[in-house]
């Protein structure tokens, strides 16, 4: 359904996706390519010749890592979040044959004996009963890392150590695990070819390589791109890999080399934007899941910063932009990554958050908005409560103050700071915040027209609560806030998939835009915010809108 925005011309500043990251697949009976979008909860069928794209199986159970195909036909697939694994025959409904295994990722068969294997939340591999009638049965623990794998035809399992760099072959009834080959990056899968070698993708080098499997020597290897996650092989032999960061499928032909795309998207997961001056140029930036982008609002240009796989990307899910540095929180990973403006070259990670929804540069330090603890100041290292108050979603400087989004509540709120605050100007390119007081402005007023972002004072915020005043309220699911104009908040109403203007002074509010595509679910225990919307406004009162159902970025431009 289209976007409803009267008084507004509405495009994609950055075209969509049908992924919002893509990860293990494996050729169905049907000869469709069958993968696994986790962020999505949804598992796509794609059709390897023409990269047409359908639904298998929707929310909220298609979260699949690996999905793998019993001998009759049978979907079964691995759901990490939840330690769960699921099976579907054809138009049947979705049932669990395994709880209770956290971080469940690879899953294979060996005829009609189904295989999995535990990664990041536990490590660990598994024979389980495809009916789900026996409890799943430990085979090893403490591996490595192991990752997706698939049997051979001496019926051992190969499969990458992720934490180790290597290719393990297990038998699985002795148990006894083998070393065959080292010194790789991030090692992320593992299949068998039809002459019985194997081939292997690097997540982190962003290489496929071909392996003898006897002696784990490399016979050849081609060059992708980092963020590449799984492969499978089709009955000619052809390899096809996933990379989350570019939403894609590539067709690799394992004699020549060449390389082609079945489906690529622009971007992974759009969560949140900000809007910044650079080089002249208005930019915005873009916290895209499993990459940092950045492109170009007059062209369209889009430039890639990081990415996951190559060890440099936090997995981010906002960002913000300050005087020294790029900010990028991730709810993922449960940290805030500092890069330096200029150069854009990450300077340090801060670990150890709950859900660290918003960061933003401040003089006393990073100031944290974390979801199930409120605001968290570090300064040198140091954590200093700021404001106790759980479920903090998003977080907006004012002139005056601080605005902040509770999207489970459904609560907007403004935290007030004292006068040496007011009178500045509430443009912020680090914010993504514009309003009208940067052209009102006087000179010698709070210094320039572009005053430094950080005007929010630690100083000026209460401790310990206190000093809220109540916005709006009664709203469904706040979450990207950015002021419209001096009076007006705009926000980003995900529950109902559209955007609100709000009077700030007496709550009095008015629709803005309708049927966005925006709110994305997460997986079980994860808050009701999954990817955070970004939402910036330009010069001349240009919304730019991040859209994690589309994985795109909408602009809506005023007629």
């Amino acid at each position: 359904m289209a976007i409803i925005a009267p008084g507004y011309t509405v495009d994609q500043l950055v075209p969509g996706s049908p992924f919002n990251g893509v990860h293990g697949l494996r050729f169905g009976p049907d000869g469709a390519i069958y993968v696994g979008s986790l962020a999505k909860q949804s598992i796509y069928r794609v059709d390897p010749a023409t990269g047409a794209v359908s639904l298998a199986v929707g929310p909220p159970h298609g979260d699949a890592d690996d999905v793998a195909f019993a001998p009759e036909g049978t979907l079964y697939w691995t759901a990490p979040d939840s330690g769960t694994i699921f099976a579907k025959v054809a138009d049947g409904p979705v049932r669990a044959v395994a709880t209770g295994l956290p971080g469940i990722n690879g899953i294979t068969f060996r005829g009609r004996r189904l295989y999995a294997s535990s990664v990041f939340l536990g490590d660990a591999l598994y024979e389980i009963d495809p009916v789900g009638n026996m409890p799943p049965r430990m085979i090893l623990e403490g591996i490595g890392g192991l990752n997706g794998n698939e049997f051979g035809p001496d019926d051992r399992l190969y499969g990458p150590l992720w934490f180790k760099g290597q290719v393990a072959r297990i038998d699985v009834d002795t148990p006894e695990m083998t070393v065959i080959a080292d010194g790789f990056m991030r090692p992320s899968a593992v299949k068998v070819a039809p002459d019985g070698n194997l081939w292997l993708v690097d997540a982190g080098l962003g290489r496929l390589f071909n392996l003898d499997r006897e002696t784990g020597r490399t016979i050849r290897s081609v060059a992708l791109s980092p963020s590449i996650d799984n492969l499978a092989l089709d009955a000619q032999g052809r390899v096809y890999v996933t990379n989350m960061a570019d939403n894609s499928i590539q067709q690799i032909d394992p004699d020549s080399g060449s390389v082609r795309d079945v489906v690529r998207g622009t971007l992974s997961m759009p969560g949140g934007i900000a809007l910044e001056t650079r080089d002249g140029r208005k930019v915005l930036h873009i916290a895209d899941q499993y990459a940092y982008r950045i492109v170009d609002t007059a062209t369209g240009e889009l430039r890639e910063v990081a990415r996951r796989g190559g060890g440099d990307n936090n997995i981010p899910s906002s960002v913000s932009v300050g005087e020294r540095f790029i900010l990028l929180s991730s709810l993922r990973t449960r940290s805030v990554e500092l890069r330096d403006r200029r150069s854009l070259e990450r300077v340090e990670t801060i670990d150890g958050f709950g859900f660290p929804y918003q960061a933003l540069e401040v003089p006393g330090g990073i100031l944290v908005a974390d979801h199930g603890v409120g605001l968290v100041l570090v300064t040198d290292g140091r954590r200093q409560m700021i404001l106790s108050m759980e479920g903090l979603t998003a977080m907006l400087p004012a002139p005056d103050g601080v605005y902040l989004a509770q999207a489970e509540a459904g609560r907007i709120l403004h935290i007030q700071a004292p006068p040496p605050l007011r009178g500045r100007s509430a443009r912020s390119d680090g914010w993504g915040v514009i309003s009208p007081l940067e052209r009102s402005s006087k000179s010698g007023e709070g210094g320039s027209n572009t005053p430094h972002p950080s005007t929010l004072r630690v100083a000026d915020l209460p401790l310990k609560g206190g000093g809220a005043r109540l916005v709006a309220e009664n709203l469904d699911s706040p979450e990207g806030l950015a002021f419209l104009d001096n009076k007006t908040l705009l926000v980003a109403e995900v529950g109902k998939q559209r955007l609100a203007a709000i009077d700030i002074e007496t709550g009095a509010r008015r629709t803005v835009a309708e049927n966005l595509p925006i709110g994305q679910g997460g997986p079980p225990g994860w808050p009701a915010a999954f990817v955070p919307t970004g939402l910036a406004i330009g010069e001349r009162g240009v919304v730019y809108i991040a859209s994690d159902l589309d994985c795109a970025v909408y602009r809506l431009t005023p007629r």
